[in-house]
């Protein structure tokens, strides 16, 4: 049960990619992702609901982990893109100039301040999964190891560089980089850990 969930949460946390083909303003270079549940995007609703069914499914498949560092990641990953969905940005501040300026000006709402500051526990959520599923070697193939080092190798350095670039130019390609290696680790995650309670031993004749 545990995998499915964690496979069908990262299907619906995968729609983003619909921007590839939804029509707006937002820019896939310069733009973060979040910026499509801001208040007056067209498509606002839409991304609000997938990350709210996405997060549920990863607190729900968290409860199921065996292993407490991964356990508490996912929770937190999961809880915390729940609560970016449901304190949105006022505005999308790429495309805005105004809603630049209330940011400068300190004039958004509380909730545009509290997506702000969550979406940094969104990213310390999926490396503790990470760094957790690392500790765990008898779980991981040689291949599947390997993968999982580039995935949090890419997520460190991404998120580096977001910490540098907030607000900035190309801020919006390195948390979509991010976004890729989060959605890899997921997978990894859901096909390589292990149920919380282990299978019983039938004992040998």
């Amino acid at each position: 049960m545990t995998r499915w969930l964690l496979l069908l949460g990262t299907l619906v946390y995968s729609a983003w990619l619909l921007e590839f083909v939804l029509p707006d303003d937002l820019s896939l270079l310069h733009s973060y992702v979040s910026e499509h549940m801001a208040g007056g995007q067209p498509y606002r609703f839409l991304f609000r609901t997938t990350d709210v069914i996405a997060g549920t499914l990863f607190v729900a498949a968290a409860f199921s982990v065996r292993h407490k560092l991964v356990r508490v990641g996912l929770a937190v990953f999961g809880g915390v893109t729940v609560l970016d969905a449901l304190v949105p940005l006022d505005c999308a501040p790429s495309v805005d100039r105004a809603c630049r300026q209330r940011e400068i000006d300190n004039t958004v709402s509380l909730s545009h301040e509290i997506h702000q500051a969550s979406s940094v526990l969104v990213f310390f959520g999926i490396i503790t999964a990470v760094i957790g599923l690392l500790a765990l070697r008898e779980t991981l193939g040689p291949q599947a190891r390997l993968i999982l080092w580039a995935c949090f190798a890419v997520l460190a350095v991404t998120g580096l560089l977001s910490a540098v670039l907030v607000g900035g130019p190309w801020a919006g390609i390195v948390q979509r980089v991010q976004l890729v290696a989060t959605n890899a680790a997921l997978v990894l995650t859901a096909v390589a850990l292990p149920p919380r309670t282990p299978p019983l031993v039938r004992p040998k004749p």
